[in-house]
């Protein structure tokens, strides 16, 4: 018995210890993805802070170590790791701000903890400031201005407030007196490493869990951006690894002709949706369609993410952004009239059409547009080898058939066709050839005319018919 409760209490002094340094790197966190004086091309490099953040909240959330209903589950856990780990972290914390960055105290009003109640983070809900400024107001409703999506998320995140301890922290504010790039991505890229060990110490039906709240969170935070750029620097961080990892990434076996279907019905819709409020994307390519998953194995396609803002703009407003630079690997996915650079009013509807359309036929032959069209490298493809992919794809049969060496060869379209059907094809046609809709039927033709016209083709050419074959299929 006497063993029994000496175990017991050095369990409990051990949970003590645990979440001791658990709030220190709870204060750690918010410290350093709130510090001031990040230059802006970095900000993106916050936002990746921000995201190991959530891991963190999730795993501790997870493992009982944020509850106020039960104490930490430190019995089915490694204790010693878990400690040892939450330290390294801590350690991580403290030698960079040491390094490069001091605090400063704040004060805040109450007029503007008031203002900044409404849409309170996960964090601000967990921790109050040490002195008079109270935790925040889990009571406060979200105010009228926010989007219903918004407050739906706000709404999730008060019902999880509810059963969180809370952690005073102190009011003050980190600001970088110096800040490197290098040292700083070092940081992240060892908090991910760490905050992986302390997810994998878990039951592995837990760490499903928290991957999958991770998805969530991930998720949360993109739509709970509301400015442009704190968007693009979002979307900047959370492909940031994609990137990194590309080259590693295992091709995926093609899945079958309903998923596709519907993944393409998705895109089709998303861009309408897009151009209905009189937005230009600008560029669409295949490498700006994210699926959030753990692993390649388990990606979602009915869960596609739309990204690339970086030229967006208004229809009929090109001071608003920038034109795009030339650039093979994009020009790839651009119209022959706008690769290469293009005039600041060219950029129309119809060449975001073109775009998807080289994405729905990448998709309908679960190919990259590259190996589709017989090039290999492209970064050294020429202007004229860009420009002639839309007549590679929409080469005419006949022709096909006089110019080629090997007269029984397939044409795209006709590959396209045995992979996804007949109806796909004349889909891909209307999305390639949408200049052609879009230009005058005659000298003078009204301009709301054509893009009557062209919003008509794609409404029932495209996006009615994909709709249509998903729910055949």
């Amino acid at each position: 018995m006497a063993a029994a409760l000496a175990m017991a209490g050095t369990g409990l002094g051990s949970g003590s210890l645990v979440l001791q340094v658990v709030d220190e790197c709870v204060k750690y966190y918010k410290y350093f993805s709130e510090a001031s004086k990040m230059p802006e091309k970095h900000r993106y490099l916050q936002i990746r802070l921000q995201l190991e953040q959530q891991r963190f909240l999730v795993f501790a959330e997870e493992a009982g170590l944020l509850s106020t209903e039960a104490g930490p589950d430190i019995l089915s856990i490694n204790s010693t790791l878990l400690q040892e780990t939450l330290s390294e972290i801590k350690s991580l914390f403290e030698m960079f701000q040491q390094a490069n960055g001091k605090y400063v105290d704040i004060v805040l009003s109450d007029g503007l903890e008031k203002r900044l109640s409404p849409q309170p983070s996960m964090m601000d809900l967990l921790c109050a400031t040490q002195g008079p400024i109270a935790k925040i107001d889990i009571s406060v409703a979200p105010t009228a201005k926010t989007s219903l999506r918004s407050n739906s998320i706000f709404s999730k995140i008060i019902w999880k407030a509810r059963k969180l301890r809370t952690i005073i922290v102190e009011p003050k504010r980190l600001v970088w007196v110096a800040f490197d790039q290098k040292a700083f991505t070092s940081l992240i890229a060892n908090l991910e490493v760490l905050n992986s060990a302390l997810i994998s110490l878990l039951h592995s039906s837990r760490s499903r869990r928290i991957n999958q709240a991770i998805q969530t969170s991930y998720q949360e935070i993109i739509q709970m951006k509301t400015d442009l750029q704190g968007l693009k620097a979002t979307i900047q961080a959370i492909t940031y690894n994609i990137n990194q990892e590309e080259e590693n990434v295992q091709s995926v076996p093609m899945p079958s002709l309903s998923l596709r279907i519907s993944l393409c019905f998705q895109l089709a819709e998303c861009l309408s949706n897009f151009h209905a409020v009189d937005w230009l994307h600008k560029g669409l390519r295949s490498q700006n369609i994210l699926f959030f998953s753990p692993d390649v194995g388990s990606v979602d396609l009915q869960k596609p993410y739309l990204t690339g803002l970086e030229l967006s703009r208004p229809d009929g407003r090109p001071e608003l952004t920038d034109v795009a630079k030339p650039n093979p690997d994009t020009d790839l996915y651009r119209h022959p009239l706008v690769q290469g650079g293009e005039n600041a009013d060219a950029y129309r509807k119809s060449f975001d059409l073109y775009s998807l359309g080289i994405i729905l036929l990448e998709v309908g032959c679960w190919s990259p547009i590259e190996s589709i069209v017989g090039y290999k490298a492209v970064s050294s493809l020429t202007g004229d080898e860009l420009r002639s992919v839309k007549d590679k794809i929409l080469v005419d049969k006949n022709q096909a058939l006089l110019d080629s060496e090997f007269p029984t060869k397939s044409t795209c379209l006709e590959v396209v066709s045995a992979h996804a059907g007949n109806t796909f094809r004349d889909i891909l046609e209307i999305l390639l050839c949408a200049n052609e809709i879009e230009s005058p039927a005659y000298p003078g033709e009204k301009a709301a005319l054509r893009n009557r016209r062209l919003r008509e083709a794609f409404a029932e050419g495209v996006v009615e018919r994909l709709q249509k074959m998903r729910e055949a299929l």
